[in-house]
């Protein structure tokens, strides 16, 4: 397999400055979340390398090293590590691995998965560029893309059973705003995969901290470049 990091569309030099960082101290999350930024940009580009598998399994690898190695698994970590996770479950399909995909998932939790799950507030980014509150339901829409461009509509109605709210279509006026994610995801976007383009941790209740990742229709991975 040819090596991604010898090719020349590849930073080669950047890339060794953030391992260097990381190996001084393999548990200073700044350090692991300055490559896996830097791979990112690599990950969401189909045209970026040519060894996009090898480019895929090594972001997966420092992605599990940084939960590994920065997280203590306590209640307060959690909602890091299901952002880590996320990122994860949109590289494993991007990966052609559906089912390591649907691992992360499950180690998220099908309960974050049962609602909307929306965002609680705006982002705006330097540009000015404003995303308001948005739904990590797109995280579940990427796996019925995947299977129905596959072809695999035992596996799509597997993830619509198990997800139902997300493909429940209400037709009233206190679920418009869910019904109209719906379409756009499924219809709109139907051949290409959302990825996150920023995450945010927020405190929903009083001692209770919840993970939210947004993501841009105008940012996607078409469907039929997955491995």
């Amino acid at each position: 397999m040819k090596d991604f990091r010898l090719e020349e569309s590849f930073r080669r030099d950047q890339y060794e400055t953030c391992l260097k960082r990381l190996h001084y101290d393999e548990r200073d999350a700044a350090s692991y979340q300055n490559l896996l930024d830097f791979l990112w940009g690599y990950v969401t580009d189909p045209q970026s390398v040519e060894d996009r598998e090898g480019l895929l399994e090594d972001y997966m690898h420092w992605n599990e090293q940084m939960i590994d190695h920065c997280y203590i698994h306590l209640p307060h970590d959690l909602p890091y590590i299901h952002v880590r996770r996320a990122y994860q479950a949109v590289c494993a399909l991007m990966a052609g691995d559906p089912e390591e995909g649907q691992r992360q998932l499950d180690l998220i939790g099908e309960d974050l998965f049962a609602g909307d799950g929306l965002a609680p507030k705006k982002i705006m980014l330097a540009d000015g560029t404003v995303y308001g509150p948005m739904s990590r339901l797109f995280l579940i829409y990427n796996f019925a893309k995947y299977y129905r461009a596959k072809g695999l509509l035992a596996e799509e109605a597997a993830v619509r059973s198990r997800y139902s709210h997300a493909f429940t279509i209400y037709d009233d006026e206190d679920h418009q705003a869910h019904d109209d994610f719906y379409r756009e995801q499924m219809e709109d976007l139907s051949d290409q995969i959302c990825y996150p383009v920023f995450d945010r941790v927020y405190r929903v209740k009083k001692n209770d901290w919840e993970f939210f990742v947004y993501y841009d229709k105008n940012r996607t991975f078409p469907v039929d470049q997955c491995l």
